[in-house]
C-alpha cells in the first residue's frame, strides 16, 4: 500500500512537472489536447488493470457449501429477514455462533464451518441485515454504535439456540456486536462460555483508523474518519449499475490494497471483493455510521470470567495491531494471537491458524462443561414459569 502510494505521488509530481514545462513552451490549447490524450490513456490503462485483476482472481474459488448445512430465516423485531445457515447435530450441548464483518457475508466463515462440521458441536452462521441474502431495514439513528446488530444477534439466538451454553465468534463488525451484546442482552452473555474475537475492538473505533499509513499521512486518515459516512451516503445516490460499471476489478484491487496483505490466497481477495460488490452503498453508509460511533469499552469490565481468544493480523490496516494490544490485555483470561503477514481478512487469509485456535477453545469449553452439571441442549425449549397457586 505504501509502495503504491509512493509510486502514485512520484508519478503525479512528474506529470505536473511535464505539464508545467509544456505550458511554458507552447499554447494552452495544445496543453488541453495533451491532457485529454492523457485522460484517455489513463482510462484505457485502468480498464486494462481491472480486467487483468478480474482474470487473475477469478480462478480462485469463492465458496463451496458445507455438506449437510440447513437453511432458515429469522425475522427481527423491525422486520428484517436474516439469512441463517446451521451446521452440526440438533441437540448438541454446545453452540458456536459466528458473526461476519461489514461488507461481507457468511461465506467468510466457510473454512471454520467445515472444521466445526467434523465436531459434535452446533454452528450458527448468518448474514447481517443488508448483507448477503438478508433483507435490509435501516438501523435506528437513535441507537448508539452497533447495538441494533447485537439485538439481531439476540433474535437469532432466541430463535435457534434458546437454551444451553454458547461460544461467540466475531470478526471485525461481528466482534463489535459481541461486545455490544453485553449491554443489550446480558442474559445471553451469561450463557456464553467463551469468546473468539478476530480483527476487532470494543471501541472507540474512530480514533484507531489509520489505514495503515504512518503519522506523516495523518491528514489522509483524519479526513477518511471524518467523511467516511458522508462518502458512503453520496455513493448510495449512484445507481448500482453505474457503481458496477468497471466490473469486479476495482473491488479486487481495493480489497487487495486494504483488506488483505501480501501474496495471500486469492480466494481471500475474491471473497472480500464479492462481499463489498454485493453490499449496497446505503448499507455501507448505515453500517459505517454505526461503526464510527461504536464504543463498548465499558462492557469489558462487565464481561463474566471466561476464556477469550483474540486474534489480530500484524498487517491489518483497518483494525491495527496496536489497537488490539491496547484493549486485549485488560480482559481476564485472554489469549492474544498476532498472526504475521496477515491483514484484516484473517479467517480467509490464515484459515488453518484460525481453525486451530477456534477448535482449541471450543474443545476446552466442552471439557469444562462436561466436568460440571450438564446444561440443557441449545435447541431445547425455554423453561416456562410455573403458574402461581390461586390465592
Amino acid at each position: 500500500m505504501l509502495e503504491l502510494l509512493f509510486v502514485l505521488l512520484v508519478g503525479a509530481a512528474a506529470a505536473i512537472a511535464v505539464l508545467v514545462w509544456i505550458a511554458s513552451v507552447t499554447s494552452w490549447a495544445f496543453l488541453i489536447v495533451v491532457l485529454a490524450v492523457l485522460a484517455v490513456l489513463g482510462l484505457v490503462c485502468a480498464l486494462a488493470l481491472f480486467r487483468l485483476a478480474t482474470r487473475y482472481w477469478s480462478s480462485a474459488y469463492g465458496y463451496r457449501p458445507v455438506a449437510g448445512a440447513q437453511h432458515t430465516m429469522v425475522r427481527t423485531a423491525d422486520g428484517a429477514e436474516l439469512n441463517v445457515e446451521l451446521d452440526g447435530p440438533r441437540g448438541a450441548r454446545l453452540t458456536v455462533v459466528l458473526l461476519h464483518g461489514v461488507a461481507a457475508d457468511l461465506n467468510v466463515w466457510h473454512h471454520q464451518r467445515e472444521a466445526l462440521a467434523a465436531t459434535p458441536y452446533r454452528a450458527i452462521t448468518f448474514d447481517a441485515r443488508g448483507h448477503g441474502k438478508s433483507s435490509y431495514v435501516a438501523l435506528r439513528a437513535s441507537t448508539v454504535g452497533v447495538r441494533q446488530l447485537a439485538e439481531d444477534l439476540g433474535a437469532v439466538i432466541d430463535e435457534l439456540a434458546p437454551a444451553g451454553p454458547l461460544v461467540l465468534v466475531g470478526h471485525s463488525m461481528g466482534g463489535m456486536s459481541v461486545f455490544a451484546l453485553a449491554d443489550v442482552r446480558p442474559d445471553i452473555i451469561a450463557r456464553t462460555r467463551s469468546l473468539v474475537i478476530i480483527n476487532s475492538t470494543p471501541g472507540p473505533y474512530g480514533p484507531s483508523v489509520t489505514l495503515g499509513l504512518p503519522k506523516p499521512f495523518a491528514p489522509v486518515y483524519l479526513l477518511a474518519r471524518r467523511y467516511a459516512v458522508a462518502t458512503f451516503w453520496l455513493a448510495s445516490l449512484v445507481p448500482e449499475r453505474l457503481r458496477h460499471a468497471f466490473g469486479l476489478g476495482p473491488f479486487l484491487v481495493g480489497m487487495r490494497a486494504m483488506a488483505t496483505y501480501g501474496n495471500q490466497p486469492r480466494e481471500a481477495v475474491r471473497i472480500a471483493a464479492l462481499g463489498i460488490w454485493h453490499t449496497p452503498a446505503r448499507v455501507l453508509a448505515d453500517s459505517a455510521r454505526a461503526i464510527m460511533s461504536h464504543d463498548e469499552q465499558a462492557a469489558l469490565s462487565g464481561l463474566p470470567l471466561m476464556p477469550v481468544v483474540v486474534i489480530a493480523g500484524r498487517n491489518d490496516r483497518i483494525i491495527s495491531p496496536a489497537e488490539v494490544h491496547r484493549w486485549a490485555p485488560t480482559v481476564p483470561h485472554v489469549r492474544l494471537v498476532v498472526l504475521e503477514r496477515c491483514g484484516h481478512m484473517t479467517p480467509l487469509e490464515h484459515p488453518d491458524e484460525v481453525n486451530e485456535q477456534l477448535l482449541a477453545i471450543v474443545d476446552e469449553t466442552a471439557r469444562h462443561l462436561a466436568a460440571r452439571r450438564p446444561e440443557p441442549a441449545a435447541d431445547a425449549p425455554r423453561p416456562r414459569p410455573r403458574p402461581r397457586p390461586a390465592q
